[in-house]
This record gives structure tokens, sequence and C-alpha cells, in this order.
């Protein structure tokens, strides 16, 4: 129908007895129904007429029933792809996994998913894809070397202190605001047959600093990883255990004055303890914050002044400080 010749009774007729929305009047006549009904002085719908209309025709559903929504959240199905499957809104699905007081799932489980929505959004993206898709599989599935080594000690160590370990999508993360520390702990990603790449992230606010993210992905290590306890620390790594404290001093500790290891895990910093006894340097556990909703944070600090502090970083001899000088 050409734009001048629109007749207010059809346009009336298929608004308000018909019930069409606009977008299906404006596919059918092609004109821009909104503009017209202005146009002719045709009140239009409120949002809430609009879905009631909608639900009436069958096109959207308002209840939602316990059971068909925790069956598809415990599949591990994000909100936007519950809201699909149930024909409501994704904010519909946030407000009543919100009143169950349950913690939104990750749009996708899969890295390679997620890399593949990332890529597909852009033109080049399509091309790019089956090359890059094997590249983060192989990535995801490596098989690192296991077996005690030092520079698996400090790699446990690192991570125990300031690293960030993924089950589901495999992902290993280390962060670091030291550029040679970050590259270290590179190399002994390496070291281990993980594949890991270096990310700089700028600083968010003032007074911070650029942050170098050390990304590696493997399900093996990642479930290997996360059973670990400090028990099995000290029975595994019995030999390094000088390796995998230079590795939680690097990621928690500071020198400036005296020696100190901030952690949340007190039989971790109990380990370290146990430990520096060993080597003849004595220590102390103190909390240092206690959270209401967080978890309480206690600090190791080495005893016995500056002779004590020289004599763990000649022993120890962290990259941290090395770093720095």
């Amino acid at each position: 129908m050409p734009k001048n010749n629109v007749v207010k009774s059809h346009l009336k007729n298929l608004y308000m007895k018909r019930q069409m929305s606009i977008d299906e009047i404006s596919r059918k006549l092609h004109i821009k129904a909104k503009y017209w009904l202005k146009k002719f002085g045709i009140q239009t719908r409120s949002r809430s007429e609009a879905l009631k209309i909608a639900h009436l025709k069958g096109k959207r559903t308002y209840k939602i029933t316990l059971t068909d929504f925790l069956k598809l959240y415990e599949q591990g199905f994000d909100d936007g792809t519950i809201a699909d499957k149930l024909k409501v809104t994704p904010s519909a699905i946030s407000h009543r996994r919100h009143k169950l007081r349950l913690h939104r799932n990750p749009w996708t489980t899969n890295p390679l998913k997620m890399e593949r929505f990332r890529l597909m959004a852009t033109k080049r993206g399509k091309k790019q894809w089956t090359e890059k898709s094997k590249k983060i599989l192989d990535a995801w599935m490596v098989k690192p070397q296991l077996t005690p080594s030092s520079a698996l000690a400090y790699l446990v160590g690192f991570l125990k202190g300031d690293g960030y370990v993924n089950l589901k999508t495999g992902q290993i993360s280390a962060y670091n605001t030291n550029k040679t520390l970050a590259e270290s702990v590179f190399q002994f990603m390496k070291t281990i047959s993980l594949r890991p790449r270096i990310v700089t992230r700028k600083p968010t606010g003032f007074g911070k600093r650029i942050q170098y993210v050390v990304h590696a992905a493997s399900k093996t290590f990642c479930k290997w990883f996360a059973s670990l306890s400090s028990a099995e620390i000290e029975k595994i790594f019995k030999d390094y255990m000088l390796h995998f404290l230079r590795g939680f001093f690097d990621a928690e500790g500071s020198y400036g004055h005296g020696i100190c290891i901030y952690n949340t895990d007190h039989s971790l910093l109990e380990l370290c303890r146990n430990f520096l006894k060993r080597i003849g340097l004595e220590a102390s556990i103190c909390l240092r914050t206690k959270q209401q909703n967080k978890k309480d944070i206690y600090y190791l600090r080495v005893l016995g002044g500056k002779l004590a502090t020289l004599s763990f970083l000649k022993i120890v001899s962290p990259l941290k400080v090395n770093a720095v000088a």
C-alpha cells in the first residue's frame, strides 16, 4: 500500500479489531505503522495490554512452573536460553532465580562456544573460525606434566595465592602487576606443557596499576588442582616445598616492613609456617581482618627482625624481589 494512500479505517480495523501488533502492521502494509497511528490520533496500547494480547494469541506464556525452570537451570542453561525455551523474557527468569536465591549460570560452559560467539559477530570471524576453533579445543584438551617438579610446585604456590581456576571452562589465570614476574609464570606454564598467553589489562581507576594476566586452558590441570588440599600439597611436593613457598610468596607476600604473607586459607599459612621451622625461621599467624560476608584474611609474619628477613630472602630467593632489583 502506498504511503500517501493509508486509510484510517483500514488501519484502525487491523489495530483495534484484529488486534495486530504495530510490527505486524508495518510488515504487512510496508509502512511505519507507529507514525500513522499517531498521525490519525489512534491511541496505542500499553506494554501490559500488548503482552496480554500476545499471551492470548499463544505467542507468550506468563506462568513459569517451578519444575520446568529448575529442570532447565540444573542442566546449566543461562537465563536467556531458559527464557527462549519457556517463552518468557530473560528478566522474568532472573526475577524467579533471585527469589529462589540461585546463582546465575554462565551463558555457556564450553570455551569453544564462547570463542565462536565472539568470532561469528564479525564479518571476518566466519573465515577465522575453523582455524581458531582447532587451537582452542587443542588447548582445552591439553594434558600437562603433573609429576612433581620445581616448575609445578612454583605454579601451584602462585595459583593458590593469586590465581583463578575454573572447573567448568578449564580456564587457568594468574594475576600480577609485575611484568617480569608474569613472564616468569608464563615460562613455568610452558615448562609443564601448558599453552599460556599474557594479556595486559589497563588500570580501572585512580592509583591503579597495569595488570598482567597469564591465561592457559586445561581441564585435566583444573580437576587436579581443585582436588589439592594442604596435606596433599605437603605430601606431593615434600622435596619441592621451597619452590612452593617461593610461588606463594610471589603471589601474596610483601617484604617492606618484614616478611608477611596474606591469605584467606589458614591451613596454607600453617603449611608455610611448618616449612619455615624446618629452615630455622619462626613465624606467627594472626587474623588481619574479619569480614561479615567474605572469608577472613589471615597473615603470616616471619619473626626475628631484619636478620630473619634477610635470611628468608636469601634462602627462598623470591622472584618478585629479583624483579624489582
